[in-house]
């Protein structure tokens, strides 16, 4: 009776850790498509832009000139690569929720000095930093 309970106490050890199939991943809207449009309103706005999470040491921005008429608005999707001269990087983004208007932006701040950045097509120095842009996420 012992070496029954013994067995099946091993046999329930091995099914409950053999791994079960999880299926294909759920797929990431990590990615946004950006399309040039026409907007209704136009006034300038000032705004202090916080940078402060994980950045490449860009400071606080304060009084950055805003022009509140979007020229561009963007929407999550998937990107599938069909083909690259280069193997993509496994560089993979926040699921994305909502989409964005982008508006045209100034701030008076100092650079920050070259750094480092990859992404799915390859890794790169980036430098000369200069404010031009302001996504904001939008409903509809």
């Amino acid at each position: 009776m012992r070496a029954i309970i013994a067995v099946a106490a091993v046999l329930a050890a091995l099914v409950s850790a053999t791994p079960v199939a999880a299926g294909p991943p759920a797929p990431v809207y990590d990615h946004l498509e950006c399309f040039k449009m026409r907007d209704a309103i136009s006034y300038g706005a000032i705004v202090d832009l916080d940078p402060s999470f994980n950045n490449p040491g860009i400071e606080l921005q304060k009084g950055c000139k805003l022009a509140v008429k979007s020229r561009e608005i963007c929407f999550p999707v998937i990107k599938t690569v069909i083909s690259s001269d280069e193997t993509p990087l496994p560089v993979v983004g926040q699921n994305l929720n909502n989409g964005f208007l982008c508006y045209s932006v100034k701030c008076p701040f100092e650079g920050v000095p070259d750094f480092e950045v990859s992404d799915q097509f390859g890794t790169r120095n980036v430098g000369r930093l200069k404010s031009s842009k302001l996504c904001v996420p939008a409903d509809w």
